[in-house]
């Protein structure tokens, strides 16, 4: 219910106004684009820093596939009036790129991540995924191993990032889906959360 229903209902409008203003003034200049480069540091954390170093300059998947890139996160999705705003100064401050360029570095490095697991050590890969991708698991590791982008390939991928960044409602917390005018205060906190 909370996800389905209450989720899906859009913040109200003066709310919506004063998240958008909030927005752009914390991260709709060139400081909040530096410090999204942290994204990267996440990426070292969580694939390794090969992995990562790799995933910088080799892209299988992007964002942009996974359909994550106009949605930076969640708890500032934005579709009110401000909403043209909030994506010129997002984009005019690099904040757009740099979020783009980790959320990148992240997917491919995850991916490579899977791919050694999945080939150098199937039953370790099982353990972690099985649950995941249930009888679906053998058909991710061939997929992997191959180089392929399958649907399997993407699920695994957008869990992956989900993991570290809230970007879908399936993130966030259940008061934040059952208040919709609330999310004010969930504002540039969900990674936090």
């Amino acid at each position: 219910e909370a996800r389905f229903v209450a989720g899906e209902r859009p913040i109200g409008d003066v709310a919506g106004m004063v998240r958008d203003v909030q927005t752009i003034t914390l991260l709709g200049n060139p400081a909040a684009a530096a410090i999204q480069l942290a994204d990267v540091a996440i990426s070292t954390l969580e694939n390794g820093i090969i992995n990562t170093f790799k995933g910088l300059y080799k892209r299988d998947l992007t964002a942009e596939q996974l359909g994550v890139i106009s949605n930076i996160s969640q708890d500032i999705a934005s579709n009110g009036p401000l909403s043209d705003s909030v994506q010129f100064f997002l984009k005019w401050s690099g904040f757009r790129a740099v979020d783009k360029l980790g959320k990148d570095t992240f997917i491919n490095a995850a991916l490579l991540k899977g791919r050694n697991i999945a080939t150098k050590n199937p039953k370790k890969f099982k353990q972690i995924y099985g649950d995941k991708f249930n009888g679906d698991v053998d058909e991710l590791m061939r997929d992997l191993a191959s180089g392929k982008v399958t649907d399997n390939v993407k699920l695994f991928a957008w869990n992956e990032l989900s993991g570290v960044q809230p970007i879908s409602l399936s993130e966030v917390p259940e008061a934040y889906l059952n208040m919709s005018n609330g999310r004010l205060f969930y504002t540039l906190k969900s990674w936090a959360i």
